[in-house]
């Protein structure tokens, strides 16, 4: 009966077709198709449904759907696959080849999907997956107008035609505002979902009821009583497969602009109006807007960038950053991030924000760390060994959930300050089964609902700061160096040494 009544609650989505460009990508294979497994598997999808990737390699259906179960039973978290559900999916799925660049395969890819509208009555209703570099998504908007396969924007239809993409949106300002003006002048701006896979986490949809349905913290939740905020997303592995396209990035691009910046809005945004998509981005807004602008040289005192090089991690010696395949010898790209930025305004006047990411550092953790002030000390000021400042610890991976950090008496004749902690575990209270975030964003996607998905004025905001720093480091030849498996460069131990605090690790 309970599952029962959690499926009704579950918005069944219209009839449509989703078609995947970079069908045969790391995107594809390590997470879409297992989103769409789930959805099917959980009842989420609708009847008429179908979906077609499209790519360069010459793939039959019966191969690429090989390809996808391959990679669903290689990637799927602690799932085994149960067949009888993917048969019903790969009834469903399709592969069209083509290339981006030439208006062949967009030709028959329109053709196709008349076809395929017809076969699963799909009601003309289509969703665009860009899971492929924003450097291709201008040719292939181009080729989608320029071949019919999409309706004009602005024109009256019964049907509709979505687009998702992901980040990184373009690698500075100048280069998003480019695609945003491509993205926008063929999709009207309801039906455009721009993806940051880290706003379907639970504890990130948390931060809102924690703060906002809790009188114990909003009253708290400003520079009154918070020394300084620390946003933390460490990760143990290195670039991996991803040389190519990690060295035209870098940190800074891949999760400063986008996770980073995002958690850090949610943190310090005030309460919406109410929880619609356009009052919650407003709030986002208001914060980014409210950061303070650094010039060049405040850029570079207060940010680090550093890379990797040789190290024992995650249980064996890896390779440095520069002996992976696919980057430069000479490459000075960043593989670590860290900064400090300021938000100017009412709440948080004075109180820094520190930012850091970085790959194969110590231990796998994002997680946003809150340290109050500390309290008085005159009562316990011959007993301060021991006594340290209440810290809200907010995990989002790897073990989801919230530690409130608060000091007590030992018990004994004397007094002894000790740290205890009260914690929140999510998946002891809610099984490790809650949804992955891409199945909750496609799912929103295929509904219509943008609440967990990112507005363009966010992305601006968040690329003012980002280019500020990029331009700060751009004259550099040399970055710093962190050994691999250890906690980052010394420069970041600094950067919070000069304010007297240290990271949270």
């Amino acid at each position: 009966m309970k599952k029962q009544q959690q499926e009704q609650l579950i918005l069944k989505p219209e009839a449509q077709i989703h078609i995947i460009f970079g069908a045969t990508g790391d995107l594809m294979q390590r997470k879409l198709i297992s989103a769409y497994y789930r959805m099917m598997k959980e009842h989420m999808m609708p009847k008429n449904f179908a979906l077609i990737g499209f790519s360069r390699r010459p793939l039959t259906d019966k191969e690429y759907k090989k390809l996808l179960h391959d990679a669903l039973q290689q990637y799927s978290r602690n799932m085994k696959i149960d067949e009888r559900v993917w048969q019903r999916l790969s009834s469903r799925i399709y592969y069209h080849p083509g290339n981006f660049n030439e208006a062949a395969g967009f030709r028959t890819l329109r053709r196709f999907l008349a076809k395929l509208e017809k076969r699963h009555h799909t009601k003309g209703n289509k969703v665009f997956y860009f899971a492929t570099l924003s450097k291709n998504f201008n040719k292939i908007i181009k080729q989608l107008l320029a071949n019919k396969v999409i309706t004009r924007k602005g024109n009256e239809k019964d049907y509709f035609e979505r687009l998702i993409f992901e980040k990184p949106f373009g690698h500075d300002l100048h280069s998003a505002r480019l695609i945003n003006q491509k993205v926008e002048a063929a999709f009207d701006e309801h039906d455009i979902f721009r993806i940051d896979h880290y706003l379907a986490k639970e504890t990130v949809q948390n931060l809102m009821v924690l703060r906002f349905a809790n009188a114990l913290f909003e009253p708290l939740w400003n520079h009154k009583y918070i020394d300084n905020v620390q946003i933390i997303a460490d990760e143990v592995l290195g670039v991996g497969s991803r040389g190519g396209y990690y060295d035209n990035a870098g940190a800074l691009e891949d999760m400063f602009q986008n996770h980073l910046m995002q958690l850090l809005m949610f943190t310090a945004m005030e309460p919406p109006a109410d929880l619609k998509p356009t009052s919650i981005a407003n709030e986002k807004i208001k914060v980014l807007q409210s950061i303070k602008d650094m010039s060049t040289q405040q850029a570079r005192l207060n940010s680090v960038k550093a890379q990797y090089t040789k190290g024992f991690a995650n249980g064996k010696m890896r390779k440095g950053y520069t002996e992976v395949n696919g980057v430069d010898p000479d490459s000075i790209t960043e593989t670590f991030i860290a900064a400090r930025l300021e938000i100017s305004n009412w709440r948080w006047a004075g109180v820094p924000f520190y930012l850091r990411s970085g790959k194969r550092l110590a231990k796998k953790t994002t997680k946003i760390i809150v340290y109050f002030k500390e309290a008085p000390r005159i009562l316990f000021y011959e007993k301060q060994v021991g006594i340290h400042p209440n810290v809200l610890e907010i995990r989002l991976q790897p073990d989801e959930g919230i530690s409130l950090h608060f000091n007590i008496k030992k018990p004994g004749k004397e007094m002894h300050v000790v740290d205890a902690n009260m914690d929140f575990c999510h998946e002891c209270l809610f099984s490790p089964n809650t949804a992955e975030a891409y199945q909750v964003l496609i799912h929103d996607a295929m509904v219509g609902d943008k609440t967990l998905f990112t507005t363009w004025r966010e992305i601006e905001g968040s690329w003012r700061i980002t280019d500020q720093i990029s331009h700060a480091w751009r004259k550099v030849k040399r970055l710093p160096k962190y050994r691999a498996g250890t906690h980052g460069p010394k420069l970041a131990e600094e950067l919070m040494e000069r304010d007297g605090r240290h990271w949270y690790i």
